[in-house]
Parts: C-alpha cells; structure tokens; sequence
C-alpha cells in the first residue's frame, strides 16, 4: 500500500465528510446540535451501523438457522459506520485542538496506522465462502462494546467531551478489524466510501430531507434504489479508472434527471 496515497485518502474523507455534515445539519453541526435544533449523537449513530452489521449474519437460534449472511449489507454498515465514525473524529479533534484537515495531521497518521493492522487478514478473504461469520458477529460485538461507554444521553453529547484522540483511535481500530472479516481493505473502504458519500450529498441537494427526493429510480423500465443505480455508475467508473467524487456526482445527476423524467410521465398516464 502507498502510504502517501492513503494520506491523502483519509484527508479527502474527513473533508468530505464535513461538507456532507454541513449540508446535513449546518456550519455549526460539530457543536452537537444541527440548525434545526436536534442533537447530534454520533456514537449512538456508529453503535446502531454496527448492531446492523452483525445482523447481517445468521446468528439466531430461533429463527433462519440455515440462512445465508447478507456479505454486500455487511459491507455498507461498515461504509455507514465509516461516515459516523469520521464525524465523531472530527468533533473529538476540533475539542482537542488537533488538525484533522490535511494528510500530515494526526488523524491521518491514526487511521492509516490502524487500516495496516489488519490488512494481511482481509487479503486472505478471497471468496464469501471464506468468510468466518463468527470472526465478524465477535467483531463487531468488540466494536460496540467500546461504544457503549460513551452512548449516555443526547445532552452528554453537547457538553465538554468524554471522548479523547485515544479513544478514536482505538474505534478506528475496531472498525477495521470487523471490515477485515468481510474482505474489505483501506483501498476498498476509501472506494465505497466515496460512492455512498457522493449518494449521501446528492440526496441531501436534492430533497432527501424534506421529502421531495425520489429514491426508487426508474429508468428504461428498470426499477431499482438509488444505491443499486450508485453501484452500477460505480463499476463503469471504476472500469474506465475515472472514479472520482465529481464523476460520481455527474454520474448520478444524468441518472436521476432521467429517472424524474420517467416517473412525472408515469404518475401523468
């Protein structure tokens, strides 16, 4: 792995996830209160991604004992709990006084640091078959446990922190061993990451939280989710090595226009 590379990475992610966090809840959203009044909970938000992401396996004994994990899923609360867990690093290094901004700042080094510890586990998972479910259900019961000290009440989320730069390192930590489990390496989280951000941010541009956006897509007959329609914007993309958040971004937009399109002439016949 390109050390340099995945510097830069990291800063590309902590500043995209501040523009999407302020698209989504204001200038002012590291104070732990969006523009609208509601409280930020950011650890709550990571701890629910990860209870998901262990509910993507087969682990109950009383029902679906013979079912199959739900790997892709899996994978999308680990990007999920990726975005939260940012937006908790960023809160934790401005009350700290740390930069977060550039690839030479402390979070960069910690996150790329903790992404090494396990990527020999994650290159040996080659197939869904390989994957141990019950390496991944333990992971990420290890990753909520270091949550739930810090769950406590929305007020305890706007007064003077409890979280430290330790702390976060140690959920970075945690979060790449679970991402380990499902294959996913740092080159593959950054990917994902940048696909879903990009979905995030349009869905906000374009209604998502008053209602007006329209997820279900339907474009040339074909009737799918906007993250299914993100996937396929992605691998074409990613085949022309022009996967980018602004390509991403186009990608979406030419999409959608046509799935509006298709949908007002629905509703009219």
């Amino acid at each position: 792995m390109n050390k340099g590379k995945s510097l830069i990475q990291i800063a590309i992610i902590a500043n995209l996830q501040n523009e999407m966090n302020i698209i989504a809840a204001g200038e002012n959203w590291t104070s732990g209160v969006t523009n609208k009044g509601r409280t930020i909970n950011w650890m709550r938000c990571i701890n629910m991604e990860m209870i998901e992401f262990i509910d993507s396996f087969p682990w109950k004994h009383w029902k679906d004992i013979n079912g199959k994990a739900d790997i892709e899923n899996a994978k999308m609360e680990i990007i999920d709990a990726t975005h939260f867990l940012f937006s908790e690093a960023v809160v934790v290094f401005e009350h700290e006084n740390l930069d977060w901004t550039s690839e030479n700042s402390l979070l960069s080094d910690i996150i790329y640091r903790e992404s090494q510890r396990y990527e020999k586990y994650s290159s040996n998972i080659s197939s869904e078959n390989s994957i141990a479910y019950q390496d991944a259900i333990e992971a990420g019961e290890d990753f909520c446990k270091l949550c739930t000290p810090f769950l406590g009440s929305d007020t305890d989320m706007t007064t003077p922190l409890l979280r430290t730069s330790r702390d976060i390192e140690y959920l970075f930590r945690a979060l790449f061993k679970a991402a380990a489990t499902v294959g996913l390496n740092w080159e593959d989280i950054y990917n994902l990451y940048l696909s879903k951000n990009a979905l995030n941010i349009f869905r906000q541009k374009h209604g998502y939280a008053n209602g007006t956006y329209l997820k279900d897509w339907i474009i040339n007959g074909k009737t799918a989710e906007d993250n299914v329609w993100l996937n396929e914007i992605a691998k074409k993309l990613d085949s022309e090595d022009n996967l980018t958040f602004d390509t991403l971004i186009l990608g979406l937009k030419t999409q959608y226009e046509k799935a509006v399109y298709t949908d007002n002439y629905n509703k009219q016949s």
